[in-house]
């Protein structure tokens, strides 16, 4: 049985960005994976009636992270090539698809998407709307695309340990980092705002947001070690802010 080549797998990573196209109540995202693997299956299973079957196996409901279907097709891909037993691999697939959406959730949804949506705001403020879109739309793309690829090599890769290795990429603690690192920016933000409301050439002005910054920084690290989400954390640079502007003169 051939190996799949560095082509195949970004070619697999490409066509798995339509994962969500064909959802439906009953297949989900079954139908959106088999279109990602049928050509890597074509690789690995030439023979036109295994390879219908080998298909017809993946023909239950599916519903993981979209973001990283591409670790369960990887594995599941990396097990058909070793020639492992229909009832393992789906069993895998079964018993994977569940916790690795609970692991992406809470590291895109909560994570990802504020901090991406922080920097545009600066980033708008700074520059413009139209830089603040262009910014957001970027940032967010770029680092779910980069995870979206990143994890069908891992699948394929590591094969059944493959959750484990995306584990250690997105575990609680540096979800929460990125939750803190995002709330830090937002502080800056609010700075910002605040304190130079027209950012010019004049440098000095940046001392007192500057100021604010590192309070909210603090903060923010005192409260993530009460494991304190992004949602409280925002507040309290805005306290933070009111407080700096009430102490520190003009």
């Amino acid at each position: 049985m051939s190996d799949l080549s560095k082509r195949d797998l970004l070619k697999l990573s490409l066509r798995l960005m339509f994962i969500q196209s064909a959802w439906s109540a009953s297949s989900m995202q079954a139908e959106g994976f088999v279109y990602g693997i049928a050509p890597a299956l074509r690789r690995l299973i030439p023979d036109p009636e295994k390879r219908r079957r080998a298909l017809k196996h993946y023909r239950f409901p599916i519903n993981t992270h979209p973001f990283l279907a591409g670790v369960l097709a990887g594995a599941v891909l990396k097990m058909e090539r070793d020639a492992k037993n229909t009832k393992t691999i789906v069993t895998y697939l079964r018993s994977t698809m569940g916790p690795l959406a609970a692991m992406g959730d809470p590291f895109f949804h909560s994570g990802v998407t504020p901090f991406a949506g922080v920097i545009a705001a600066l980033v708008a403020w700074v520059f413009g709307s139209l830089a603040g879109i262009i910014a957001i739309i970027v940032i967010f793309n770029a680092i779910h695309m980069a995870f979206r690829i990143s994890a069908v090599f891992t699948g394929y890769r590591y094969g059944e340990q493959a959750l484990t290795v995306i584990g250690h990429w997105m575990s609680p603690a540096k979800t929460l980092w990125l939750k803190t690192i995002t709330a830090l920016l937002a502080g800056l933000l609010l700075a910002v705002v605040l304190f130079c409301p027209e950012l010019g050439p004049v440098v000095t002005q940046l001392w007192r947001p500057v100021a604010v910054g590192v309070a909210a920084l603090i903060l923010a690290l005192v409260l993530s070690k009460r494991r304190s989400s992004w949602v409280f954390l925002m507040p309290a640079f805005l306290l933070a802010a009111l407080i700096t502007e009430a102490i520190i003169p003009a």
